[in-house]
């Protein structure tokens, strides 16, 4: 089965002090940007906003994109 997953993540600096947050994923506990999934027909800018207030209570205003990916990747998991 191939997935598609589309992603966003933010870097917001103050300084040279930068916002990073705590998650966890299936067991698994890492420190990542503040982001995540972008919903179907959901601009990047958009989703990127609403991760942002979801994760961290702030309310942001995106300025640039630094790097976009998209894969597909391989799955042997159920949906």
């Amino acid at each position: 089965m191939r997935r598609f997953s589309c992603r966003i993540y933010g870097v917001l600096r103050d300084g040279d002090k930068v916002l990073l947050a705590r998650s966890r994923f299936q067991e698994r506990s890492f420190i990542n940007f503040p982001g995540g999934g972008v919903e179907i027909e959901e601009a990047p800018g958009d989703a990127l906003r609403r991760e942002f207030l979801e994760e961290t209570g702030l309310v942001i205003r995106p300025v640039r994109t630094l790097y976009a990916n998209q894969e597909a990747h391989l799955s042997t998991q159920a949906p």
